[in-house]
């Protein structure tokens, strides 16, 4: 049976997947123990990504309509009649299932009302939450548009450092996700690592915020001026802002912020005239408040860096239409 999608309807692909092998079952193009297409062969196939397949074969294989056999591929485990049940009949079977499965590994039917319980709760707190991560190469980045797009409601918002991605379990969690959100800079270094996430995947430009560039602008030339920083690329960022303002940047302009060089950064601060940082909403309660007590009044800049407003609002679409078409 060849399995057909529509990349024009408002249905997510992998969702149109799954009904359309239910359907197959229904109409006995497919049959118990029938073997289906390859998750990379049916991604060529359909012009989609890989992790969109696996999405759709994992949802059918939580309904029992299919068998994942590791290395082997996705069989079809159910007859026709199962299909045909009423959705009552067909969660019935399946909590039966589960429940037997439960009692195999030893678990009393107490300890299964607790556990069940427990992920009802777990699930009712995310319930109707669009699941969205976010990966760049530094933290200040992250935290930036975590502030943005944490203004629009019902989302569930996770950050990962680029770095860290490779890592299997990340890898599998970022798969999860319903949206992910990168810069241009880094959008064919996440392709080239979790190339199955292509079609979630969405690259905005960042830009320092009007307010920043004015602030920057005011720097009297013969001022003293120190960073502050978290990570080397959000450093050449200031200091490129910096260069186009004509500042010369001088030998210790710049130091890392570590909770282990308290007395440095002090010392630091003291000697300069003027001092830029991150948003001091990217530091904990208490290193905020150790910075505050040290620039004792000193000017300071907070370097806000955001997502560029057209690519904002196409952002905000995506999630919108997201949330409606879910």
């Amino acid at each position: 049976m060849e399995i057909q999608v529509s990349k024009k309807e408002d249905i997510p692909i992998y969702k149109q997947i799954v009904e359309a092998v239910i359907e197959g079952i229904r109409n006995g193009q497919l049959v118990s123990g029938e073997k289906l297409p390859g998750e990379r062969e049916l991604a060529i196939s359909l012009e989609t990504s890989r992790g969109t397949i696996t999405k759709a074969y994992h949802e059918l294989a939580n309904m029992e309509v299919v068998t994942l056999v590791k290395g082997k591929g996705c069989f079809v485990s159910r007859e026709k009649e199962f299909l045909s049940l009423s959705r009552k009949d067909k969660a019935v079977h399946m909590i039966q299932n589960n429940i037997n499965a439960l009692l195999e590994l030893g678990f009393s039917l107490s300890e299964i009302r607790i556990f069940s319980e427990i992920v009802l709760m777990e699930r009712e707190k995310n319930y109707d939450m669009i699941q969205i991560g976010i990966i760049d190469c530094n933290r200040e980045a992250l935290h930036a548009i975590h502030c943005q797009i944490g203004t629009i409601r019902d989302l569930s918002i996770s950050m990962y450092l680029l770095d860290h991605i490779k890592d299997r379990d990340l890898i599998s969690e970022i798969l999860n996700k319903d949206i992910i959100i990168t810069t241009y800079r880094h959008y064919e270094d996440v392709l080239r690592t979790i190339p199955d996430i292509e079609d979630k995947l969405i690259r905005v430009a960042m830009s320092p915020s009007k307010k920043t560039l004015i602030e920057i602008g005011r720097i009297g030339k013969q001022q003293k001026v120190g960073i502050l920083y978290d990570s080397k690329n959000f450093l050449g960022v200031i200091e490129r802002e910096l260069q186009l303002a004509d500042m010369v940047l001088h030998e210790d302009i710049a130091m890392k912020i570590d909770e282990d060089n308290r007395d440095e950064i002090a010392g630091f601060i003291k000697n300069k005239e003027l001092v830029i940082l991150p948003p001091l909403t990217f530091f904990d309660t208490a290193y905020r408040r150790f910075l505050m007590m040290k620039l004792n009044n000193k000017p300071y800049i907070e370097f806000h860096y955001l997502i560029e407003r057209g690519n904002f609002l196409y952002l905000e679409e995506k999630i919108r239409h997201f949330m409606v078409i879910r």
